[in-house]
This record gives C-alpha cells, structure tokens and sequence, in this order.
C-alpha cells in the first residue's frame, strides 16, 4: 500500500521524495524498481505539479512496482 501526501511548497518547481523501507521490499532490486516506477511517473507530470512537494511512501507490502504506475495515475493528480 502506498500513502501519498501532497503539499504545496511555494516555489516555482516540484519535487519529490520516496520512503521505501526494507522491511516491506527486502530485495534491493526491488526497492530500487519502485523507486525507478515513481521517479518517471514523477518526471512526466512535473510541471503539472509545479509549486507541490509530492511524498510517496510504501506503507505495506500488497503494493507491487508492475501496477504501481497505473494506480498513481487513477489519484487524480495533474
């Protein structure tokens, strides 16, 4: 499972960051494609997020990096 806040930051780009502990993804080959996951998604919507500080943090294991792409697109965010 996946918690995501965003916060406005008052500047004029996005940015963001990534809590993937190794409790939930002991593999770091799997920690590292997440992590690879989200930074694209990141990448393509950034201006779309200009002036927001996006966190995404693994909260538990059910999340999986081959659908992972799909549901932060079903969030609703630009």
């Amino acid at each position: 499972m996946l918690l995501i806040q965003v916060r406005e930051n008052g500047l004029d780009l996005s940015r963001l960051g990534l809590i993937v502990p190794k409790r939930f993804l002991p593999l770091s080959v799997d920690r590292n494609l997440m992590k690879r996951h989200v930074r694209e998604w990141f990448r393509l919507r950034q201006a779309a997020l200009k002036g927001r500080d996006v966190l995404v943090r693994l909260i538990g294991t059910r999340t999986v990096a081959n659908g992972l792409v799909e549901d932060l697109d079903r969030l609703g965010l630009p």
